[in-house]
C-alpha cells in the first residue's frame, strides 16, 4: 500500500458521500424499472464510497514498510499540470475538431508525453481508447458525438 492511500481514499469517500447526498436531496431517484435523474449519480456515489472505504481500511490494516517515490518527485508537477492543461484543451477543441480526432490526439499526448510510452504503443493505445469510446457511446448508446469541421 502507498502511504497516500488513507488520505486519498478518505477524500474519495467524502466525494462519494457528497454525490449521494446531492442526488438524494436535489433529484428524484425513481425505481429500478423507472429510474429517475438521481439513479445513476446515486449508484456512482455508492460505488465510489464503497471502493474508497475498502482502500481506506486495507491501507490502515496493512502496516508494511512504506516504499515508493514522493508525490513531489521531480517532474510530477509538470505531468499533472500537463494533464490538466490537455483536458482543458480537449474541452475547448471538441466541437471544432470532433470527437474522434480530439480524443485520439489528447490520449496520444497523455500516453506519449505524460506516461512516456513509445510512439507505436501511444498510437495503438489511443486508437483503442478512441475506438472503444466511440463504439460504446456513439454506436451502442447512440449518443450524438461532435463531428467537427472534418465531418467525423
Amino acid at each position: 500500500m502507498n502511504r497516500y492511500d488513507p488520505t486519498s481514499s478518505f477524500i474519495w469517500l467524502l466525494v462519494g458521500l457528497g454525490i449521494i447526498l446531492w442526488s438524494l436531496m436535489t433529484l428524484k431517484v425513481g425505481t429500478f424499472r423507472h429510474p429517475g435523474p438521481a439513479f445513476v449519480p446515486l449508484f456512482c456515489g455508492i460505488v465510489i464510497s464503497i471502493l474508497a472505504a475498502i482502500v481506506f481500511f486495507q491501507a490502515k490494516r496493512n502496516t508494511q514498510k512504506i516504499t515508493g517515490e514522493s508525490i513531489y518527485s521531480e517532474g510530477s508537477l509538470v505531468k499533472t499540470l500537463s494533464t490538466i492543461g490537455i483536458l482543458i484543451v480537449y474541452g475547448l477543441m471538441l466541437e471544432r475538431l470532433g470527437f474522434i480526432v480530439t480524443t485520439f490526439l489528447v490520449f496520444l499526448f497523455i500516453f506519449k508525453k505524460v506516461s512516456g510510452t513509445s510512439w507505436f504503443i501511444g498510437i495503438l493505445e489511443s486508437l483503442i481508447v478512441t475506438g472503444s469510446s466511440y463504439f460504446i457511446f456513439g454506436y451502442l448508446l447512440k449518443t450524438p458525438m461532435p463531428r467537427g469541421w472534418l465531418g467525423f
